[in-house]
């Protein structure tokens, strides 16, 4: 089953993930090439950070892989 969501709001990442125990939020914003964040993006992950969840902006698989396991994993109880 593939099935895929457009998000009603502006700005929004392209994948939000909650992490155990405590609910911390993660959001992630995939940009490819030259593609650039919008100031709606730009406001979006710096809500995150600000309320104390993790974001990242990433322009491969291995930039996810690095901010995953470097900055997911070690915050992970």
């Amino acid at each position: 089953l593939k099935q895929y969501r457009y998000a009603p709001k502006k700005g929004v990442a392209d994948i939000i993930a909650v992490l155990p125990p405590n609910g911390r939020m993660v959001a992630i914003e995939i940009k490819i090439g030259t593609d650039r964040l919008s100031l709606e993006q730009q406001g979006f992950l710096l809500n995150i950070t600000n309320v104390g969840g993790l974001s990242v902006v990433v322009h491969d698989f291995d930039d996810f892989l690095n901010f995953w396991n470097n900055k997911v994993i070690h915050n992970l109880p």
